[in-house]
């Protein structure tokens, strides 16, 4: 099955699942706002890239990071090409009943470097 097709129907089963309450589509209508890209991360125990493995783990998003997922990363506006501002990105993901990668924020990068994270954003203040 090409990737393409096997995402939208990981995607149309998280809809499933939840009754629909979660993974809409964003309306350009009601958006207000440019239309954007969306920058996702589709994970799977089916898929795999360079035959890189990985223990089962918990994630902070409370799942095994083994199930199918689609996260969220980042998005960017289409008109100015520019990326969108961290707190939009979790707005829209929170609206959309979509999973977004966490972000972590340092005071320094010796504090970032010292701490042991799983995978997410991490923002400088």
């Amino acid at each position: 099955m090409p990737l393409a097709d096997y995402f939208w129907q990981v995607w149309r089963r998280k809809q499933e699942s939840s009754n629909g309450a979660d993974y809409r589509l964003p309306a350009t209508a009601d958006r207000g706002i440019s239309p954007m890209w969306y920058i996702f991360e589709f994970t799977s125990p089916h898929l795999q890239v360079a035959s890189i493995t990985r223990p089962q783990r918990q994630t902070e998003l409370g799942d095994v990071d083994a199930d199918e997922a689609i996260t969220l990363l980042a998005a960017r506006d289409t008109r100015t090409l520019e990326l969108v501002n961290r707190s939009v990105v979790e707005s829209i993901a929170v609206a959309h009943g979509w999973r977004c990668v966490p972000s972590h924020r340092f005071d320094s990068l010796r504090e970032a470097g010292r701490r042991s994270l799983p995978c997410g954003v991490c923002v400088m203040r």
